[in-house]
């Protein structure tokens, strides 16, 4: 159980929605923010859902290859 809770907090995230401009320009397009990864700490500020959703990708890549490095230092 140790484990999987391990792997969840390496997929989470705190998103802080500062100002939504629906009015205008819809949720989608119109979302002004801060995203954290909290397992990394590495942080950014957003102006679109597409842009949360292209850093959370990229962390989660990022931390997807470190992984695989690590297991393959491991059984070398």
């Amino acid at each position: 159980m140790a484990e999987t809770s391990r792997a969840q907090a390496g997929r989470a995230f705190l998103v802080q929605i500062d100002r939504v401009e629906a009015a205008t320009t819809g949720f989608e397009e119109g979302a002004i923010g801060r995203v954290e990864h909290i397992r990394s700490g590495e942080a950014s500020r957003f102006g679109s859902m597409r842009e949360l959703a292209e850093f959370m990708e990229r962390v989660l890549d990022e931390l997807a290859g470190g992984d695989a490095a690590s297991t393959e230092d491991a059984d070398a």
